[in-house]
């Protein structure tokens, strides 16, 4: 039988995310990512984790390709 233990109840969460890209003509071959997890910065934990999740977290990448 399946028992239910409270302790592993977790309420319902929502988290967005944003992402965009950008790679301009005028300097051909190069790619910048930005990204944004968690924008609204809510406290929320993953089913069975146990533990909370990140808040939020932002990042930027610029990728240089060379074609031949």
């Amino acid at each position: 039988d399946k028992v239910n233990d409270p302790s592993e109840i977790r309420p319902g969460y929502v988290v967005g995310d944003l992402y965009a890209s950008w790679a301009p003509e005028a300097l051909g071959g190069v790619r910048i990512d930005a990204g944004v997890d968690n924008v609204l910065d809510h406290d929320y934990d993953r089913v069975f984790a146990g533990v909370s999740e990140p808040g939020r977290n932002a990042r930027i990448a610029f990728t240089y390709t060379k074609g031949f």
